[in-house]
C-alpha cells in the first residue's frame, strides 16, 4: 500500500506570508449564458430551467472552509482546462479526456481563483487580488452585491476587498482580510454575529483580532473563526437551538497546537491531533472538556458534515462516512478509493478530489449534481466528466464547482437561474497573457497541504488494525452492543501479536493496511453475521510474503494449548490478554516485541520460520495454525 505524505493542520502561518501574486486581468464578469447549451455545443444537456433547483429544506452541505481545502499537490494532474482548440457557435472547446469539453467562454475575471465557498444556493470565489465575487440566489443578500438580485455569473461584492479567506453558510457569507471578519446575508438566527437587519446585502464587520484571523468557517446558521493563537470564536445558532448573538470564545478550542474547526448542518466539531470531537454549545462554559465524536476513526484530517450524514478524510487517503446513504456507523467508502485529498458533502450527493486531480461524485443526480453527463443517480462514485487538474471542490445543494490548477473555476449541476449543466462549464478564467502559477495554493493552509512526517510502522499498524478490526467485526458481531467490544479485542490481540512477531514492522503494517482496505468490500456484504462466500481469504489471510505465517498465526480463531485439536485451548479473545489460559502460558508467550518466536515448550526459533509449513519448534507449535 502506498503511503503518501499527508498534511498536518497548522494555523500559525504569519499573515504577511499569505499573499498570493497574480496580475490583474482585463474585465470582470462571466457571461449570463454560461453553459446554456447552444446548438452545436455538447457541453450540457440543458433539459430544464432554473426552477429545477432543489426545493426547500436547510443546507445539506456543511458550509465551506476558509482555507478552501485545496492541495497544491493536486496540481500534479493534467493541466486544468487543457488546451483551447476551437469555437462552436460561441462555445470554446477545450480538449479533455474522452473528447472535447465544450464551454461557453466567459469574459475574464479579476485574477486567479484562490478559493471557493458554497452555501445552499450560492457559490463565492476569492481571487488572488483579494476580490470576492458570488453567483446564485440572493434573496437574503448572500451575494454581497448591495442588492437582492440573483446572479447567473460571478458578480463582485464591491464593499469587501483585499480579502484573504471566505466562507459560506446556508444563506450567508463571510470574508476576512486577515485581521477582521465581515459577514452578510441572512441574519434571522444571528448568523452575522452582529445586531443587523434580518437580512442584508451589505457586509457588516463582525470581529477583529490583533492576533490575526487564521481560519474562517461557516455552515447552516452559524460561523466560527480561529485567531492566530488558535483561540476559537463562534456565533449564530447551532443544532440544539443555542444562539450566540456575538462572537464568543470557546475554551475547548486551542488546547493543542494543531487544531481546526469543522462546521456543517448545525454541528460544531474540532479536529485535534487527528481525532474528532463534538463541541455542542449547550456545554459551552469555562470547562475545556471535549466530547469525542462517537464511533469516529482516528487519523482524521477533515470532517465534511451535512444535515443527515457526514464523512471524514483519513490520513491514509480513505474516506469514511455514516448516516443517510451509508451505514449507521462510520465505515470506509471503498469506491472513493484510497488516494483522496479532499471530501465535500451536500444534500444527497458527495464528492471527493483525488491526488490525480480527478473529482469523483456519488448520490443524487436529479439536477446533474454528479456532472457525469446524465441525470441518473449513482450509488457508487464515478468521475465528473472531463474534469482534470482540480485543486479544490465546493458543493451547494444542487450544483458544484471546482477550482483548477490554472486558476479557472468550473461548475455543473443547476445553479439558480441557470439551466441544467450535466457536465462542467467554465465560469471564471484568468487572462491567457498573465497565466496563474501552476497549482495556485489556497490563501490559508489546510491540513492536507502542509508536510507530514512519514508515519512510523507502529502508527501505520495501529491505524490498519482498527480498520481491519472494524471490517471483521461487522461480520462477527452484527449486534451493535457487541461491536465495540469485538473491535477492541481484535485490535488488542492483533496488535500485541504482530508487534511481537513481525520481523519487519513497516512491511507488516503496510501489508495489513492493504488487507484492511481490501476487506471493506467483503464486510459491506455481511448479512446477519454470515461471511459471503470467497470473502474469508480477505479477512483471514494476506499476500505479504514473509509475514504470511505470522499474520495467520496472530489471526487464528483459537489456540490449542497442546496442539491442533487439543482438548484445552485458549479462545482468540483470551490470547494476549495478560492472563495465561494454557498451562504452558503459550497464549501469552508471543504478545510483546521480541527478536524470536517462543514455542509452547519454551524454546525459541527465528521469526521467519513461523507458519512456513515446516515444524521448527520441537513440539511443532510454530505451525499450530488452523
Amino acid at each position: 500500500m502506498r503511503i503518501r505524505r499527508r498534511m498536518r493542520p497548522w494555523l500559525g502561518l504569519p499573515l504577511g506570508l499569505l499573499g498570493l501574486g497574480c496580475g490583474k486581468v482585463t474585465s470582470n464578469q462571466a457571461p449570463s449564458d454560461a453553459g446554456s447549451g447552444d446548438a452545436g455545443s455538447s457541453s450540457v444537456a440543458s433539459t430544464a430551467d432554473a426552477s429545477s433547483t432543489a426545493q426547500g429544506g436547510s443546507a445539506a452541505q456543511g458550509g465551506s472552509a476558509a482555507q478552501g481545502g485545496s492541495a497544491a499537490q493536486g496540481g500534479s494532474a493534467a493541466q486544468g482546462g487543457a488546451e483551447t482548440e476551437g469555437t462552436t457557435q460561441g462555445a470554446t472547446t477545450t480538449q479533455g479526456v474522452g473528447g472535447g469539453l465544450p464551454v461557453v467562454d466567459p469574459t475574464p475575471t479579476w485574477g486567479c481563483a484562490a478559493q471557493l465557498a458554497s452555501g445552499d444556493e450560492h457559490t463565492c470565489v476569492l481571487y488572488t487580488d483579494g476580490t470576492v465575487a458570488c453567483l446564485g440566489a440572493n434573496g437574503f443578500g448572500q451575494l454581497g452585491t448591495g442588492d437582492f438580485t440573483n446572479s447567473e455569473t460571478f458578480a463582485p461584492a464591491p464593499l469587501v476587498s483585499s480579502q484573504r479567506m471566505i466562507a459560506a453558510g446556508k444563506n450567508h457569507s463571510c470574508a476576512s482580510d486577515g485581521s477582521s471578519v465581515y459577514c452578510w446575508g441572512d441574519n434571522q438566527a444571528s448568523q452575522l454575529g452582529v445586531e443587523a437587519p434580518e437580512q442584508t446585502s451589505t457586509p457588516f464587520p463582525v470581529a477583529s483580532s490583533n492576533q490575526g484571523i487564521a481560519q474562517l468557517e461557516a455552515a447552516d446558521q452559524h460561523s466560527c473563526y480561529l485567531d492566530g493563537f488558535n483561540h476559537g470564536h463562534c456565533w449564530g445558532t447551532d443544532a440544539l437551538g443555542v444562539t450566540l448573538a456575538t462572537p464568543t470564545q470557546d475554551p475547548r478550542i486551542g488546547l493543542q497546537q494543531y487544531e481546526f474547526v469543522e462546521l456543517g448542518g448545525g454541528l460544531v466539531r474540532l479536529v485535534s491531533d487527528e481525532r474528532l470531537y463534538d463541541l455542542p454549545w449547550d456545554a459551552l462554559n469555562a470547562s475545556t472538556e471535549r466530547l469525542p465524536t462517537r464511533g469516529a476513526p482516528t487519523g482524521v484530517l477533515q470532517n465534511a458534515i451535512a444535515q443527515d450524514h457526514d464523512c471524514v478524510l483519513r490520513r491514509n487517503g480513505s474516506v469514511w462516512c455514516r448516516g443517510e446513504g451509508y451505514r449507521e456507523t462510520y465505515a470506509a467508502v471503498a469506491d472513493f478509493g484510497d488516494d483522496v485529498l479532499e471530501v465535500e458533502v451536500s444534500r444527497g450527493f458527495d464528492c471527493v478530489r483525488t491526488g490525480s486531480g480527478e473529482v469523483l461524485c456519488r448520490g443524487r443526480n436529479d439536477a446533474a449534481q454528479l456532472g457525469n453527463g446524465t441525470l441518473s443517480e449513482r450509488d457508487t462514485a464515478g468521475p465528473v466528466a472531463h474534469l482534470r487538474g482540480a485543486i479544490e471542490i465546493s458543493l451547494a445543494a444542487a450544483h458544484a464547482c471546482a477550482r483548477l490548477n490554472d486558476g479557472s473555476v468550473w461548475c455543473w449541476g443547476t445553479p439558480p437561474g441557470i439551466r441544467i449543466l450535466t457536465e462542467p462549464s467554465r465560469f471564471a478564467t484568468p487572462t491567457s497573457d498573465e497565466p496563474c502559477p501552476q497549482g495556485v495554493p489556497p490563501p490559508t493552509p489546510r491540513p492536507w497541504n502542509l508536510p507530514l512526517p512519514e508515519p512510523t510502522g507502529a502508527e501505520d499498524l495501529s491505524a490498519a488494525l482498527v480498520e481491519f478490526g472494524r471490517n471483521t467485526c461487522r461480520c462477527w458481531a452484527p449486534d451493535p452492543g457487541d461491536y465495540e467490544e469485538c473491535v477492541a479485542d481484535q485490535v488488542r490481540v492483533l496488535s500485541g501479536c504482530l508487534e511481537a512477531l513481525a520481523s519487519d514492522l513497516d512491511a507488516a503494517a503496510r501489508c495489513l493496511a492493504y488487507e484492511a482496505w481490501a476487506s471493506v468490500e467483503c464486510s459491506d456484504s455481511c448479512r446477519e453475521g454470515q461471511l459471503p462466500e470467497d470473502c474469508g481469504s480477505r479477512l483471514w489471510s494476506n499476500g505479504c510474503g514473509t509475514s504470511d505465517g505470522v499474520f495467520a498465526f496472530c489471526q487464528r480463531g483459537s489456540l490449542g494449548c497442546d496442539g491442533l485439536g487439543s482438548a484445552t485451548e485458549a479462545r482468540w479473545d483470551q490470547t494476549c490478554n495478560g492472563v495465561p489460559d494454557c498451562e504452558s502460558g503459550f497464549d501469552e508467550a508471543n504478545c510483546t516485541p521480541a527478536a524470536v518466536f517462543t514455542c509452547a515448550d519454551g524454546s525459541a526459533i527465528a521469526l521467519e520460520l513461523v507458519g512456513d509449513t515446516s515444524a521448527d519448534c520441537a513440539d511443532g507449535s510454530d505451525e499450530w495454525i488452523p
